[in-house]
């Protein structure tokens, strides 16, 4: 949390993440400022910005694909067709 409230990130730009350069504090500006700020944002975050690698959208992954696969499994089993 330290990274996140200091001094630090109240200088123009600061990045909270060393080659995240789309999130950083906006120091001023008017509505529409802050607005095309936010609507520039990816639409899905890295995991460097919480600290963790880009192999954590590969963990992610898997297991979203072990849990489908689960589900799916589970729900033919139980259709009953006989």
């Amino acid at each position: 949390m330290k990274d996140f409230y200091n001094v630090k990130c109240l200088k123009t730009k600061h990045e909270f993440t060393t080659g995240v350069k789309e999130y950083f504090i906006l120091q001023e500006g008017e509505f529409d400022d802050y607005f095309e700020y936010v609507r520039n944002l990816p639409d899905e975050e890295t995991p460097l910005l919480v600290g963790l690698n880009d192999n954590a959208n590969i963990t992610y992954a898997i297991n979203e694909s072990l849990t489908i696969i689960t589900d799916v499994l589970s729900i033919s089993k139980n259709s009953g067709s006989d």
